[in-house]
């Protein structure tokens, strides 16, 4: 039996030619362009979500790790200190939602939901702000050593 993968924000993307499977940024062919998503993976079959997820952000020139907790039914919060509180709704996907890349491991094969900025303008504002930016879990880059 293998451990549950953590419970994460991921940022997705729409591969060429598939309006409903995802996959990470780094998987798209290259100079391909698809704008991506956050999203989060159901805890099971029935559409049912975790109260947290991790959500990575860049702050300056630092990657930190904050906290997406659920405030209600869909509704979401992160706090982060010096920059302010954000809120965020799940947003149903396409019930076939999923992740189709080549990390399925980093997923459990359940619907996805897309992490929707409750008020984008001052989501906006903070980042110009602060130099602040979410940026959800994507799949870095293999390197070579990695490779052989």
């Amino acid at each position: 039996m293998s451990a549950k993968p953590a419970v994460k924000v991921h940022y997705l993307c729409h591969p060429p030619h598939d309006s409903v499977g995802f996959v990470y940024a780094a998987e798209l062919p290259d100079r391909y362009y698809a704008p991506g998503f956050f999203c989060v993976e159901a805890e099971n079959a029935r559409g049912n979500v975790r109260d947290a997820f991790s959500f990575p952000a860049r702050l300056g020139e630092q990657i930190i790790s904050a906290e997406l907790l659920q405030v209600a039914r869909r509704t979401y919060s992160v706090n982060v200190e010096g920059v302010g509180t954000f809120y965020f709704k799940l947003v149903s996907l396409d019930r076939r939602a999923r992740y189709i890349g080549g990390r399925a491991e980093e997923f459990s094969g359940y619907p996805l939901y897309r992490v929707q900025p409750a008020n984008d303008h001052y989501l906006e504002r903070a980042c110009q702000a602060h130099d602040f930016y979410f940026v959800g879990y994507g799949m870095e880059p293999r390197r070579q050593a990695d490779e052989g």
